[in-house]
Protein backbone atom coordinates (compact mmCIF):
# COMPACT_ATOMS: atom_id res chain seq x y z
CA UNK A 1 0.00 0.00 0.00
CA UNK A 2 1.73 3.44 -0.80
CA UNK A 3 0.73 5.23 2.26
CA UNK A 4 1.90 2.62 4.65
CA UNK A 5 4.46 0.71 2.35
CA UNK A 6 5.20 -3.40 2.42
CA UNK A 7 4.28 -5.08 5.50
CA UNK A 8 7.36 -6.98 7.12
CA UNK A 9 5.34 -10.60 7.75
CA UNK A 10 1.93 -11.81 7.85
CA UNK A 11 -0.06 -13.25 11.04
CA UNK A 12 -3.37 -15.14 10.00
CA UNK A 13 -5.57 -17.31 12.14
CA UNK A 14 -8.45 -20.30 10.66
CA UNK A 15 -10.51 -18.68 7.82
CA UNK A 16 -8.30 -15.55 7.58
CA UNK A 17 -5.31 -17.94 6.84
CA UNK A 18 -7.01 -18.45 3.51
CA UNK A 19 -6.70 -15.15 2.11
CA UNK A 20 -2.71 -15.40 2.48
CA UNK A 21 -2.60 -18.01 -0.03
CA UNK A 22 -4.17 -15.40 -2.66
CA UNK A 23 -1.89 -12.96 -2.34
CA UNK A 24 0.46 -14.72 -4.55
CA UNK A 25 2.62 -11.75 -5.96
CA UNK A 26 2.29 -8.51 -4.10
CA UNK A 27 3.17 -5.70 -6.02
CA UNK A 28 5.64 -7.46 -8.15
CA UNK A 29 7.29 -8.97 -5.58
CA UNK A 30 7.10 -11.94 -3.21
CA UNK A 31 5.30 -11.69 0.11
CA UNK A 32 6.55 -10.91 2.95
CA UNK A 33 6.74 -14.13 5.50
CA UNK A 34 3.48 -15.67 6.91
CA UNK A 35 2.95 -17.47 9.96
CA UNK A 36 -1.14 -19.10 9.56
CA UNK A 37 -2.31 -20.54 13.25
CA UNK A 38 -4.92 -23.16 13.11
CA UNK A 39 -4.94 -22.39 9.55
CA UNK A 40 -8.44 -23.12 6.78
CA UNK A 41 -6.64 -24.10 3.83
CA UNK A 42 -9.79 -25.32 2.27
CA UNK A 43 -12.74 -22.73 1.61
CA UNK A 44 -15.14 -25.99 1.12
CA UNK A 45 -14.43 -27.35 4.49
CA UNK A 46 -13.79 -23.96 6.58
CA UNK A 47 -17.35 -23.08 4.76
CA UNK A 48 -19.11 -26.10 6.45
CA UNK A 49 -17.63 -25.74 9.53
CA UNK A 50 -18.88 -22.47 9.83
CA UNK A 51 -22.53 -23.74 9.08
CA UNK A 52 -22.42 -26.29 11.12
CA UNK A 53 -21.10 -24.06 14.19
CA UNK A 54 -23.71 -21.56 13.64
CA UNK A 55 -26.44 -24.33 12.90
CA UNK A 56 -26.93 -21.96 9.59
CA UNK A 57 -30.11 -23.48 7.90
CA UNK A 58 -28.63 -24.73 4.25
CA UNK A 59 -30.12 -22.28 2.20
CA UNK A 60 -28.03 -19.75 4.10
CA UNK A 61 -25.28 -22.13 3.84
CA UNK A 62 -26.13 -22.13 -0.16
CA UNK A 63 -26.48 -18.39 0.13
CA UNK A 64 -22.99 -17.73 1.85
CA UNK A 65 -21.24 -20.03 -0.75
CA UNK A 66 -23.06 -18.14 -4.21
CA UNK A 67 -22.10 -15.07 -2.50
CA UNK A 68 -18.55 -16.22 -2.42
CA UNK A 69 -18.45 -16.81 -5.67
CA UNK A 70 -20.07 -13.76 -6.92
CA UNK A 71 -16.83 -11.83 -5.03
CA UNK A 72 -14.48 -14.59 -6.50
CA UNK A 73 -16.04 -17.12 -9.15
CA UNK A 74 -12.59 -18.74 -8.94
CA UNK A 75 -12.62 -18.67 -4.62
CA UNK A 76 -13.59 -22.36 -4.88
CA UNK A 77 -10.93 -24.14 -7.61
CA UNK A 78 -7.64 -21.49 -5.89
CA UNK A 79 -8.46 -22.74 -2.50
CA UNK A 80 -9.70 -26.53 -2.42
CA UNK A 81 -7.03 -27.47 -0.16
CA UNK A 82 -3.10 -27.44 0.47
CA UNK A 83 -1.34 -25.71 -3.23
CA UNK A 84 2.39 -25.49 -2.72
CA UNK A 85 2.79 -23.26 -5.52
CA UNK A 86 0.64 -20.59 -3.96
CA UNK A 87 2.87 -17.70 -1.45
CA UNK A 88 5.54 -17.65 -3.90
CA UNK A 89 8.89 -17.54 -2.54
CA UNK A 90 7.88 -16.23 1.26
CA UNK A 91 9.00 -18.16 4.17
CA UNK A 92 5.94 -19.62 5.52
CA UNK A 93 4.99 -20.92 9.38
CA UNK A 94 1.95 -23.14 10.11
CA UNK A 95 1.29 -23.45 14.06
CA UNK A 96 -1.49 -26.46 14.74
CA UNK A 97 -2.84 -28.19 17.32
CA UNK A 98 -2.58 -31.77 16.13
CA UNK A 99 -6.37 -32.49 17.98
CA UNK A 100 -7.90 -28.91 16.50
CA UNK A 101 -11.66 -29.86 16.13
CA UNK A 102 -12.04 -27.49 13.08
CA UNK A 103 -9.44 -27.31 10.50
CA UNK A 104 -7.53 -30.15 10.05
CA UNK A 105 -4.07 -30.91 11.16
CA UNK A 106 -3.18 -33.09 8.44
CA UNK A 107 -3.87 -30.38 5.66
CA UNK A 108 -1.25 -28.54 7.09
CA UNK A 109 1.16 -31.76 7.50
CA UNK A 110 0.26 -31.81 3.69
CA UNK A 111 1.38 -28.53 2.70
CA UNK A 112 4.18 -28.50 5.15
CA UNK A 113 5.51 -31.59 2.94
CA UNK A 114 4.71 -30.37 -0.33
CA UNK A 115 6.04 -26.69 -0.11
CA UNK A 116 9.72 -25.79 0.06
CA UNK A 117 10.41 -23.02 2.88
CA UNK A 118 6.98 -23.74 5.14
CA UNK A 119 7.71 -25.00 8.38
CA UNK A 120 5.01 -26.84 10.84
CA UNK A 121 4.94 -26.42 14.94
CA UNK A 122 2.77 -28.96 16.23
CA UNK A 123 1.31 -27.25 19.68
CA UNK A 124 -0.47 -29.63 21.45
CA UNK A 125 -3.22 -28.06 23.92
CA UNK A 126 -4.00 -25.35 22.35
CA UNK A 127 -7.51 -26.27 20.68
CA UNK A 128 -8.36 -23.90 17.53
CA UNK A 129 -8.95 -20.73 19.14
CA UNK A 130 -6.93 -21.26 22.69
CA UNK A 131 -3.90 -21.86 20.29
CA UNK A 132 -3.62 -17.99 19.63
CA UNK A 133 -2.35 -17.12 22.96
CA UNK A 134 -0.34 -20.20 23.77
CA UNK A 135 3.10 -19.34 24.84
CA UNK A 136 4.34 -21.58 22.39
CA UNK A 137 2.49 -20.37 19.88
CA UNK A 138 4.12 -16.91 20.34
CA UNK A 139 7.67 -18.03 21.06
CA UNK A 140 7.46 -20.12 17.79
CA UNK A 141 5.94 -16.96 16.05
CA UNK A 142 8.35 -14.65 17.30
CA UNK A 143 11.44 -16.58 16.79
CA UNK A 144 10.34 -17.03 12.97
CA UNK A 145 10.04 -13.46 12.62
CA UNK A 146 13.29 -12.96 14.25
CA UNK A 147 15.18 -15.77 11.89
CA UNK A 148 13.76 -14.80 8.93
CA UNK A 149 14.90 -11.25 9.51
CA UNK A 150 11.40 -9.21 9.60
CA UNK A 151 11.91 -5.84 10.61
CA UNK A 152 8.68 -6.23 13.17
CA UNK A 153 10.73 -8.23 15.45
CA UNK A 154 13.30 -6.74 17.62
CA UNK A 155 16.92 -8.64 18.13
CA UNK A 156 15.32 -9.95 21.40
CA UNK A 157 12.34 -11.75 19.64
CA UNK A 158 9.74 -8.74 21.16
CA UNK A 159 7.66 -7.18 18.47
CA UNK A 160 9.27 -4.16 17.29
CA UNK A 161 6.58 -1.11 17.99
CA UNK A 162 8.23 1.12 15.87
CA UNK A 163 7.61 -0.76 12.70
CA UNK A 164 4.68 -0.68 13.46
CA UNK A 165 4.04 2.41 13.68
Amino acid sequence: HPATGRPYGLVAHSFAALSLRLLGDLDGANPPPAAMVAPALSVVDSLATFSRRLRLAPWTEAGLRRRLQEWNPAVFEQLAGPHPEQLGEAEVLIVHDPADNQTPFSTAATLTALRPRTRLVPVEGGGHNGILAHPETLDAVSAFFARVGSKAVRGDGRANRAAAG
